[in-house]
């Protein structure tokens, strides 16, 4: 057991000394304390004035229909199943960017292992990355917006041929 305490411990303590909800050691080195310590007693006092003046303070009926709206407003978080993630994981891979880290990550333990350790990863990185780029490059071409520009070349096109 310790026998003096710092100026922090009895501020940490303060509250629960108040509320007389410390173990009789623990009471005994506060006392102790804001015996010697002036700057600790004058927070002690102003601690003891704030609670004063908490208590004074009016006290309202809550409006019956409060709970309901703090509820309602409440944001709820869903939890998402395991198939979820695994899913968002699984998609993710079809971005070009995974998949060139999934490359490069590849290159870099390749290069770290032997030549037939190497060229294997190679192969399947490269396999990997030729999918993903050839699902990024179908899914670029198919988007409404890149469909719309080509359809406005195509017209445009089409008026400059019928023009000349």
């Amino acid at each position: 057991m310790r026998n003096t305490i710092n100026c922090l411990d009895c501020e940490e303590k303060l509250s629960d000394y108040v509320e007389q909800a410390l173990g009789p050691d623990d009471r005994s080195l506060v006392e102790l304390h804001l015996k010697t310590c002036g700057s600790c007693a004058d927070n002690l006092a102003g601690l003891k004035l704030v609670i004063e003046a908490g208590r004074t303070f009016p006290q309202y009926e809550p409006p019956a229909w409060l709970a309901a709206r703090i509820v309602a407003n409440t944001p709820q978080i869903r939890r998402e199943s395991i198939r979820t993630i695994l899913g968002a994981a699984w998609q993710s891979l079809g971005e070009p960017r995974t998949a060139l880290a999934i490359f490069t990550a590849a290159m870099v333990m390749g290069w770290l292992g032997s030549f037939t350790i190497r060229e294997a990863i190679i192969d399947r990185a490269e396999s990997v990355l030729s999918c993903a780029y050839d699902h990024a490059v179908r899914t670029y071409y198919r988007s409404p917006m890149i469909i719309e520009i080509h359809s406005e070349i195509q017209f445009r096109l089409d008026q400059l041929t019928e023009n000349s």
